[in-house]
């Protein structure tokens, strides 16, 4: 016998989050998400004093769908979607694509940037790195705040969810990375020309947002990226998805006691490194010459 949706009492599930033992039906879990949406956005002043927003827009499940949900109730706020074309083979394409087909969807205008502009793609870092993720971030991370300033954008929002969240932090309380933990939050306000981050997804789990993107039928890319196969960040993620089996609420209740009690004991004690301005790009640097640029020169030299 099918089971009925748990708040309508009406409909049939289509969806049950074990972590809460909520079962939906298609309609009310897609207000389900979207609410939850609001309400993170609402608990940590996301959109305070803000008008524009730049989203980082991958092509994934997870920024898809903070995309639309956004593009549904963020009247006062300007979007900006950003894709960044990292020039993978067989890859990037359907990434861009999807990203051109939802914001046509949305009848919104994405801003995208080929990293093959700079002389290089992912390419080429994936030749020169045997783990080129990392590379990759300091990529994405650059030209997401390089055109926020261009664009005199006054916030960066990521599709980052709780279960990328947890696999940063659990490796970062594994190893004692004090500063990783220190900054990990739902929003980095503003320092200087380096723009603030927030991610909205922060509470959403990689299931929840795969079934949102499902049912409302939003074009994203289901294949992962070919550089990321065996890397240590999926592994991670699979060791804490195996607990998560065992402990259903286990992610959730990791978020909350590091945002409650360690984030804050640590931000207290913990000195960021001072950002200065690179002396190539000018973009904001804790050194000299920031990685981005150091990253453009060693690839260049064996392009």
């Amino acid at each position: 016998m099918p089971v009925k949706c748990s708040l309508c009492k009406d409909r049939n599930a289509v969806v049950h989050l074990e972590f809460s033992s909520m079962y939906y039906c298609e309609e009310c879990y897609s207000q389900y998400f979207i609410r939850k949406v609001r309400r993170t956005l609402e608990k940590y002043k996301m959109l305070e004093h803000t008008s524009r927003v730049l989203i980082a827009v991958s092509g994934g499940k997870d920024s898809s769908a903070l995309l639309a949900t956004l593009a549904g109730f963020s009247d006062d706020v300007e979007i900006l979607p950003f894709h960044i074309d990292l020039g993978i083979p067989g890859y990037s394409e359907k990434c861009r694509e999807a990203v051109e087909e939802l914001c046509k969807g949305l009848g919104l205008k994405p801003l995208i940037f080929k990293l093959e502009t700079e002389g290089f793609t992912m390419a080429d870092v994936a030749k020169k790195y045997k783990k080129p993720c990392s590379p990759c971030g300091t990529i994405k991370r650059y030209w997401m705040n390089k055109v926020s300033i261009e664009r005199k954008v006054d916030l960066v929002l990521t599709g980052h969810n709780l279960d990328d969240t947890i696999e940063v932090l659990f490796q970062a309380y594994l190893t004692g990375s004090v500063h990783t933990i220190a900054k990990t939050k739902p929003k980095l306000e503003r320092i200087g020309d380096l723009i603030g981050r927030a991610k909205p997804l922060i509470r959403h789990t990689d299931l929840e947002t795969l079934y949102f993107s499902s049912i409302n039928e939003l074009p994203f890319v289901v294949a992962e990226c070919p550089y990321s196969r065996g890397s240590r960040s999926i592994r991670r993620k699979k060791l804490i998805e195996k607990i998560a089996r065992d402990i259903p609420n286990f992610k959730h209740t990791f978020l909350s006691t590091h945002l409650k009690t360690f984030q804050p004991l640590l931000a207290e004690k913990t000195r960021l490194p001072p950002l200065r301005k690179c002396k190539r790009c000018g973009m904001p640097a804790s050194a000299e010459v920031c990685s981005y640029c150091k990253l453009k020169e060693r690839i260049l030299k064996h392009t």
